[in-house]
């Protein structure tokens, strides 16, 4: 959590490493009287529990299923092969991004 957060500035917005952090951070936020998404915009990355907190959390959605296929296709490969001087390979996935209620715009922009 950023320390303007912590502080109570209306100048910071948040990114958590996953809806878990961001749960507390949104609890945390909520003790010390700050609104979001008024004060200050949050926004998870996992988008595990994001639509059941309170605010809905925004966040950026990992695709499990093509992780879990792209993981499964490297598995199929290496098996029966001589993995000891196997390579570091390089997959990748598209994320999303899902806008619910925990971000607005920026305090004083309007």
């Amino acid at each position: 959590m950023t320390r303007a957060a912590l502080q109570g500035t209306n100048d910071a917005d948040t990114v958590a490493w996953n809806s878990g952090l961001a749960a507390g951070i949104l609890q945390v936020l909520y003790e010390r009287g700050l609104n979001v998404p008024s004060d200050i915009s949050v926004i998870g990355y996992d988008d595990s529990m994001a639509q059941f907190l309170s605010p809905a959390l925004s966040s950026i959605a990992q695709p499990y299923l093509a992780i879990g296929d792209s993981v499964m296709a490297y598995v199929e490969e290496a098996v029966g092969q001589d993995t000891s001087s196997a390579k570091t390979r390089e997959r990748s996935v598209s994320t999303s991004l899902v806008l619910r209620d925990s971000i607005g715009p920026v305090p004083g922009s309007s």
